[in-house]
């Protein structure tokens, strides 16, 4: 009995180093086949993750976790179409003209991607069609996948660097649950609490994502290391580059935060004689289903606090009942989620455009509160 229990340990001790030496020569192989070196040791997983090493647009930034690069010039096909992606030394988004950078008195935009205009060149963004309709200096601080904390932030910061007479908030609705995360898209973000209906901020300075167990947990901080397990998640679609995150506050949370920040931004404005204007737009598959009660409510505390709102809901629901081929016209990618084409933008851009000159005509001449744009 002792004998057989002693086979049955060395040939299951044989089979296992046969196993781990097929993987190691298996994950030698695969990373020759990739371009890698065969004795980098690294949490693979963590450097797929990291938006730091994917995002060629995006740098740390230690108050608003990231921000685009300054001085960016790339270039990349989309559905086999040139598009351009350029930042002024800001990191603003350009629009695609001649504009000086930071243009005293224009409008001040914020937003997340929507907002910066991902997937479409500089000059088909709805910033940059709005400068084209209005035909006033527009200054696009938005970034990809900035929650409305961030967006909040940055216009704040931005305020005393273009001193607007209009500043926009551009919003897309998950970017109020995104205010609710400490880990978002790949890195560390700020996020705030609600302590005695006060805002409080954590997690600045931003740190920067850790290949460790408590960052990945321990799935891809263990088997994150091995290439071969690298290779094989990746190709099933597993430890997607957009999984990455953090809940740092209970769900909800993240309503009661934007419209504090609202009131806060609000304030400020006041102080400084700032229109403030706030747009909502949807991905194409929202309207498959209701009208997120969340961008309802963020749009009414907006509205108690002074904005004047853009709810691009009912103008894109028509179409889609109307005509879904228009309808898919005015997204990049009709066939799956998707941010807004050049033409979807144009309609944004007309509907805040129609707005402000609404507005302006409204207002008595030489208005102190709300100014022309």
């Amino acid at each position: 009995m002792r004998v057989l229990l002693r086979r049955v340990l060395v040939n299951m001790g044989l089979a296992v180093f046969a196993l781990a030496v097929a993987i190691t020569a298996l994950g030698v192989v695969l990373r020759l086949v990739d371009g890698l070196s065969p004795f980098e040791f690294r949490n693979f997983a963590r450097d797929y993750i990291d938006q730091f090493n994917r995002v060629k647009s995006a740098m740390y930034d230690e108050r608003l976790g990231w921000r685009p690069k300054p001085n960016l010039r790339l270039s990349s096909r989309i559905k086999g179409v040139l598009k351009s992606e350029t930042t002024d030394a800001y990191g603003n988004r350009v629009n695609g003209d001649a504009t000086p950078s930071l243009p005293s008195g224009g409008v001040l935009v914020s937003g997340d991607s929507f907002a910066y205009g991902a997937d479409v060149s500089d000059g088909e963004t709805w910033p940059a069609y709005l400068q084209t309709a209005i035909d006033t200096p527009v200054t696009n601080a938005s970034a990809k996948g900035w929650g409305t904390d961030q967006i909040v932030m940055r216009a704040e910061e931005m305020i005393e660097l273009a001193h607007p007479r209009t500043l926009i908030l551009g919003i897309y609705p998950p970017d109020i649950q995104r205010a609710e995360m400490e880990i978002d898209f790949g890195a560390y973000k700020p996020y705030y609490t609600v302590e005695q209906g006060a805002l409080v901020l954590h997690g600045v300075p931003v740190p920067h994502l850790t290949a460790s167990v408590h960052d990945l947990g321990w799935e891809r901080g263990v088997l994150g290391y091995s290439y071969v397990a690298f290779w094989i998640a990746r190709r099933l679609q597993r430890w997607s580059t957009f999984n990455q995150v953090k809940q740092a506050t209970p769900p909800g949370t993240g309503e009661k935060v934007t419209c504090l920040l609202l009131r806060r931004l609000s304030e400020r404005a006041r102080h400084d004689r700032i229109r403030l204007m706030l747009a909502m737009v949807y991905g194409n598959f929202n309207f498959e289903r209701e009208q997120p009660a969340v961008a309802l409510h963020v749009l009414e505390c907006a509205r108690r606090e002074g904005y004047q709102t853009i709810d691009t809901w009912a103008g894109f629901a028509k179409i889609f009942a109307a005509d879904r081929a228009a309808f898919d016209s005015l997204y990049v990618f009709p066939d799956r989620w998707s941010h807004m084409s050049s033409a979807g933008n144009r309609l944004v851009a007309a509907a805040i455009a129609q707005r402000l000159r609404e507005v302006a005509a409204g207002e008595p001449t030489g208005s102190a509160a709300r100014p022309a744009p």
